[in-house]
């Protein structure tokens, strides 16, 4: 009797009913696909319908398990990928905001290819499956669609740790420099300008791409799925868990709610035997041999020349042999102790006891298979987190980083030989993996029996945390659903009739006193034209949007403050509007400067980060204050925000002197009298009269004279244009 009572037990614990999944994971690239394919293989042995969208298909055609049914979105998404993304990618840090920007383009472009994919758009327009569960890539946000048309429980997987939205979305805490980004260049023991740089660039620059991204993505999904879609960061409420491809301590142990599963390592698999003759290669070296491979999305034959000179020349000088992992049939020019291939049994290879070190780019996939063999590394970052990893490679111990710009042959061989015979870094690496794998339930096993949690319970909304219920986006956003919220009975209205180009929408009885801070709060369009912009010169091309922008919020405010002028301080709003005025006269009414500005391009790219370092600086100051008081014409208030606009001048200002030379003088007047108007527009006062500016935090915060009379004396402009500018720069500043 006890054995039977035993059985029944162990029958209800270890079975489910089997369910219908669709898994939609749209990134066309190999080392993400192998992360989903485990647990997708798994789900299917256990008896579960899955649907799989993909763009590397596990089985070829007609191969697959009967309850397993794939579609292959490979060659056109691939052909996508590679163009616009690997081929451009940069190897520098430096370009990382233009690569996060690309690879989220093109993860547009994908899923729209997927979606018009025929038996895809059979499933989205017959509702053709009845699925019980939706699996979604978490890095591809487009993707949560498909939980607007299900409406079933949703589990996100990322093939990295978390995006930064990703977070907000679970509600966990984020911290700048305690929990940073994976798109981190730098974590630890930072100096204060160090940080200042990394939180600029990653919770500035980084997060200006993610928020200009997703208002593409939710114009791309209405385009696809109609208008009544809801916003991304509505459909991301949809989610129940969140899959992780990380271990907890890779990330620093960051506090996560309960739904958020780490399963780092989930692609590894068992080993197998190593093809004979590269057994016989690497069995026969009495010396031992070196790995390098820069994984699936970088092309080594893509690295400049004297870059692979300089590696091809280490090698040659070496007593090791060395395998090397090259992408095309042009290998360069190589010693004979170097083994080139298009191909290596990476993770087999790995564990070969003759490996001395895995010289790799630093992918999450790579370090778990240089874990698990025990392998010490050099790592040469040179996309997405690899950085980030390559940091905390240096911090646990287990490897040394070199940068592709900073490679020369004697920092080569010295960072290979002292990683190779400092034992201390091989011995890192094996604590580490045994941190890694204590555990009680394996990375799959831990996805898989998760995964049927929230089949089994229609969900796990009740493991979600409070702060996920908020709206972290930006705030004029988070305006707009508001007032979409307040009362959805009442019928929209048009606040500015003056411009139909951009939908305006407000509940009829809005609350003026949640705006009274920001007069300016209207639209989403075009307020996101105008911020996005706002911390750096928008591009020629993009300076008319930007002016229709400035001109349409300054109509939407001048009809709110009549408004709502009885609730709110209305000389908060009158000052908001004279600064929006002034910004619209003195830049987009002025005919000759929007001519000078289209000679910019080159220098506006140039100038642009460093730009954004100035703005932020600026912003803080004049928030700070306004935080204190909406009557900005209070003696005490006015005379530090006049500091600040005064700081924000010579900032840029400095910042025009020291540019590459894309940047001539006659560039600088000109980038100048934009910095100075734009500031003037969010500190509208008179700021020179009568201005004590020595007594300012810091001391004097205005250009030196000898820096204004060598910003007047650009050669370049005609005497004419000296005249009919030169006068506007001298009213523009004080002399010291």
């Amino acid at each position: 009797m006890l054995k039977l009572v035993i059985l029944s037990i162990v029958c209800s614990l270890g079975f489910i009913k089997s369910a219908k999944i669709l898994a939609v994971f749209p990134t066309p690239s190999y080392s993400h696909q192998i992360v989903f394919r485990p647990l997708i293989q798994e789900l299917v042995r256990q008896g579960h319908q899955v649907t799989f969208i993909t763009t590397d298909p596990i089985y070829s055609k007609g191969s697959a398990p009967n309850n397993l049914t794939e579609i292959d979105i490979h060659d056109q998404s691939y052909q996508l990928w590679r163009k616009n993304f690997v081929t451009a990618a940069s190897v520098s840090y430096n370009g990382m905001a233009h690569r996060l920007s690309v690879a989220f383009e093109m993860l547009s472009q994908v899923f729209e290819l997927l979606v018009n994919t025929k038996e895809v758009a059979e499933i989205i327009q017959k509702k053709k499956g009845n699925f019980d569960l939706l699996l979604l890539e978490a890095c591809a946000r487009q993707t949560l669609a498909f939980s607007h048309i299900f409406k079933v429980p949703v589990i996100q997987i990322s093939s990295l740790p978390g995006m930064s939205f990703n977070y907000q979305m679970v509600g966990s805490s984020t911290h700048p420099f305690l929990y940073p980004s994976f798109l981190q260049e730098k974590l630890y023991n930072l100096t204060k300008w160090e940080k200042l740089q990394q939180f600029f660039y990653n919770y500035v620059v980084s997060e200006k791409v993610l928020i200009e991204s997703e208002t593409k993505e939710n114009l791309l999904l209405e385009k696809l799925f109609g208008s009544d879609i809801p916003p991304l960061y509505e459909l991301a409420n949809n989610v129940d868990l969140l899959f992780l491809n990380v271990h907890p301590v890779w990330i620093d142990n960051q506090p996560v709610p309960p739904n958020v599963v780490f399963i780092g390592g989930i692609h590894k698999q068992p080993p197998e035997k190593i093809p004979t003759d590269l057994k016989h290669y690497l069995d026969s070296s009495s010396e031992g041999v070196i790995y390098m491979s820069f994984g699936t999305n970088v092309l080594p034959s893509a690295l400049p020349p004297e870059r692979i000179k300089i590696i091809t020349n280490v090698f040659s000088d070496l007593p090791y042999k060395i395998l090397w992992r090259w992408d095309n049939d042009k290998a360069p020019k190589h010693s004979k102790n170097v083994l080139i291939s298009k191909w290596f049994p990476q993770s087999d290879l790995l564990g070969h006891p003759n490996i001395k070190l895995f010289i790799t780019q630093g992918g999450l996939q790579s370090t778990d298979e240089a874990l698990t063999a025990g392998v010490p590394l050099v790592v040469i970052p040179m996309l997405g987190d690899q950085w980030y990893n390559a940091e905390q490679y240096q911090y646990h111990g287990i490897g040394r980083k070199l940068l592709i710009e900073d490679l020369n042959e004697k920092s080569f061989k010295e960072t290979i030989m002292t990683v190779i015979n400092n034992s201390s870094y091989r011995e890192n690496v094996i604590r580490l993996r045994k941190i890694m794998r204590d555990e009680t339930q394996t990375p799959l096993e831990k996805a898989v029996w998760w995964t049927e949690y929230v089949i089994r319970h229609k969900g796990a909304a009740h493991l979600r945390a409070r702060g996920a219920h908020m709206n972290m986006n930006y705030e004029d956003e988070a305006s707009k659903h508001r007032m979409r919220k307040f009362n959805q009975d009442l019928k929209p209205i048009t606040l500015s009739k003056k411009n139909h180009k951009y939908h305006i929408e407000s509940s009829k009885n809005f609350n003026c006193d949640e705006f009274s801070s920001y007069a300016i709060n209207c639209t989403i369009d075009a307020a996101f034209i105008y911020n996005s912009t706002r911390m750096s010169p928008p591009s020629p091309t993009k300076i008319n949007d930007w002016c229709r922008a400035i001109k349409h919020l300054t109509n939407c405010a001048i009809d709110w403050n009549t408004d709502c002028k009885d609730v709110t301080d209305s000389h908060f709003n009158e000052e908001s509007i004279k600064g929006h005025i002034h910004v619209v006269n003195n830049i987009c009414d002025d005919e000759w400067f929007l001519i000078r500005y289209e000679e910019l391009e080159v220098c506006i790219e140039a100038a642009s980060q460093p730009w954004e370092f100035c703005y932020l600086t600026f912003k803080n100051s004049v928030e700070e204050q306004k935080n204190i008081t909406q009557e900005w014409t209070h003696y005490e208030i006015h005379f530090r925000l006049c500091c600040a606009r005064a700081r924000f001048r010579r900032c840029t200002l400095e910042t025009l002197f020291t540019l590459p030379p894309e940047c001539s003088h006659s560039h600088a007047v000109t980038l100048q009298k934009f910095s100075v108007v734009v500031s003037e527009g969010s500190v509208y006062q008179d700021c020179d009269h009568n201005m004590m500016y020595e007594n300012c935090p810091g001391g004097d915060p205005r250009p030196s004279s000898a820096m204004l009379r060598r910003l007047m004396s650009a050669e370049i402009l005609s005497s004419a244009s000296v005249r009919q500018y030169g006068s506007s720069i001298t009213a523009l500043f004080a002399f010291k």
